[in-house]
């Protein structure tokens, strides 16, 4: 987006930066559970991006757009947080209809952001309409949805510096929906990243998909020797001492010599 200069108004331009520090807000949260892997991955990119064109676009031209976008994409982390602050003490009926109605407000989320990325098709905020609906859809158990949009980003902007990222959630949703071939594929090209972090993951979920003890699928073929391999792919990515290891890496760590242990 071009910088305006046109003049902003007060409300105009606090707006947008509510809509900043709320991103921030909600992205601090996520980071703070460790949404890394898989569903929650998606909702943190667009948070990021988000976060990012409308600090620094606030054109005054781009302010109904960014308005609008904020009201397709705002359920999707209303959603998201809903359902970590359900109680525990919540009675199984309840919690089963907030489930529910968290479900329904995203696949809601998910009509109203593609109807968004359609109606302002080459725009900044229109690819992140289809990763906000491609988040939403996963998050709503609308693997196919999610599948295709995140396919369809990738294909628009292969060499996109999150990439990585994008190719596991494909992952996941592909693996979930029974397509294995597409989940090998995205996993691999997940490992292909310059983090070692990331590289160590996708290993991690490439070991999973051949793990008898985690297919998601009856009928998904166990290979437990394939398993092996990749776990001990993803420790060496992971390796050091653990006391220096960045948090995030030693959990991953942990959770790969968890399987391993398992397996034996």
């Amino acid at each position: 987006m071009a910088a305006g200069s046109t003049k902003l108004s007060r409300k105009q331009a606090k707006a947008p930066d509510e809509f900043v520090n709320s991103m921030a807000k909600a992205y601090e949260f996520l980071k703070k559970w460790g949404v890394w892997i898989a569903a929650g991955v998606g909702v943190v990119l667009v948070v990021i991006i988000a976060t990012v064109l409308l600090s620094r676009h606030l054109d005054s031209k781009k302010v109904d757009e960014s308005t609008a976008f904020r009201k397709v994409f705002e359920p999707v982390m209303a959603a998201e947080v809903s359902v970590r602050d359900e109680p525990d003490e919540k009675a199984p009926e309840a919690a089963l209809q907030a489930r529910a109605d968290t479900q329904k407000k995203l696949a809601d989320a998910v009509t109203a952001l593609d109807a968004f990325a359609v109606s302002h098709k080459g725009s900044p905020l229109a690819q992140l309409a289809v990763l906000g609906k491609s988040a939403a859809a996963i998050n709503a158990g609308q693997f196919d949805i999610a599948l295709q949009g995140y396919k369809a980003y990738l294909a628009d902007d292969p060499q996109v510096a999150w990439a990585p990222m994008m190719w596991e959630s494909l992952g996941y949703a592909a693996d979930t929906t029974g397509k294995r071939d597409d989940a090998v594929a995205a996993f691999t090209e997940m490992g292909k990243s310059s983090s070692s972090l990331v590289r160590g993951t996708a290993f991690l979920h490439l070991g999973d998909m051949y793990n008898p003890a985690t297919k998601v699928k009856n009928s998904d073929v166990p290979d437990t020797a394939k398993a092996r391999e990749f776990y001990d792919k993803a420790l060496k990515e992971l390796a050091g001492e653990e006391r220096t290891l960045p948090r995030l890496t030693l959990l991953t760590k942990k959770l790969v010599e968890e399987r391993l242990v398992a397996l034996r």
